[in-house]
């Protein structure tokens, strides 16, 4: 089983991400869960999404203690969030970054979410849309 755990903002886009890579599971005719895991918080506030991918049915609904897998969408969650928290010896975390970010025992890569967001226009209601 692939496990994949989302750390953004709420109105950012992770409960949608997640549900999007989970429906391209699903097309790819693997089993797939989605789901997010958050409060009455206020927009802006850190919102975690899971997401389970496999090829044999999936029976666990429950949060994601070891990912595989961690994107973070907003970089300033890991001031406050323990982003890393549980993930797997050699994982990869995909961070929303214009920055190269070295963290020892784990895959890192960067990407300008933000800045390619806005280079193509995908903003609503002034804020860039990151989870496409």
């Amino acid at each position: 089983m692939f496990e994949i755990r989302i750390h953004s903002r709420g109105g950012q886009g992770g409960v949608t991400a997640a549900t999007l890579i989970a429906t391209a599971a699903f097309l790819d005719k693997k089993h797939a869960t989605a789901a997010p895991f958050y409060g009455a918080e206020r927009r802006g506030a850190p919102v975690t999404s899971f997401v389970r991918i496999d090829a044999e049915p999936i029976r666990i609904y429950s949060q994601i203690r070891s990912p595989d897998l961690v994107i973070v969408l907003d970089a300033s969650i890991m001031d406050t969030v323990d982003v890393l928290q549980g993930m797997r010896p050699g994982g990869t975390l995909l961070i929303n970054s214009s920055h190269p970010v070295d963290i020892e025992g784990f895959r890192v890569l960067t990407i300008d979410l933000t800045g390619v967001a806005l280079a193509v226009d995908l903003v609503v209601s002034g804020s860039p849309i990151l989870n496409t």
